[in-house]
């Protein structure tokens, strides 16, 4: 094989790991939508995080108790919770001595009151997946009755 050979099918290789990089890159930010509980509300999850909206007749202080109790339902420790009528953030870390996880990590509840609904948001850090968010939305949702 000589050296223009070698240069062109080096050029081919990168050029297709970059086309496939990109292909999977756009895939993966695409909105993943699913249906969770028994009124099979909708949820998307965006990469970072996933969101639904409840209706109106659930207050966001009632939507962050259920998600509370669901976090600590899946192992997790409350290190942070704060919430006023119109929202609510609770943080919770995996326990220090927990095996789940080689690396700690935290998820992020939101309940924001909206115009019509509340809408809630879960978000796992420092490693986004989608899972984890949605065993914890399923949980949320069926200690509302939804």
């Amino acid at each position: 094989m000589d050296f223009r050979s070698r240069t062109n099918s080096q050029a081919r290789r990168a050029a297709l790991t970059v086309a496939l990089t990109l292909a999977l890159g756009q895939a993966a930010c695409k909105p993943s939508l699913a249906v969770h509980g028994q009124s099979r509300t909708p949820a998307t999850y965006n990469w970072i995080s996933l969101s639904a909206s409840v209706p109106m007749e659930y207050d966001v202080l009632t939507v962050a108790a259920a998600g509370e109790a669901a976090l600590l339902e899946r192992g997790y420790v409350i290190s942070r919770k704060e919430g006023t009528q119109g929202s609510a953030t609770i943080i919770a870390d995996t326990p220090s001595a927990g095996a789940r996880q080689l690396i700690a990590r935290s998820v992020v509840f939101k309940a924001i009151q909206r115009n019509q609904s509340v809408k809630i948001e879960v978000q796992v850090k420092p490693f986004p997946n989608e899972a984890e968010p949605r065993a914890v939305m399923d949980a949320t949702l069926a200690r509302l009755g939804l």
